[in-house]
């Protein structure tokens, strides 16, 4: 193999990863999400429409 086919799939794979770290990184929160009062579920907030 040449030397620049292995160089080209070395950034072929390297993309391929990088986006599959763009599109996964949706699916788990991170830890430096500073939102304003709580989560959902935490059980905290009233619920307007049982009223």
């Amino acid at each position: 193999m040449e030397l620049s086919l292995i160089i080209q799939y070395v950034i072929i794979f390297l993309l391929f990863v990088g986006a599959l770290y763009a599109i996964f990184r949706s699916f788990f929160p991170g830890k430096k999400k500073n939102s304003a009062g709580c989560g959902k579920g935490c059980g905290c907030s009233v619920d307007m429409s049982q009223k």
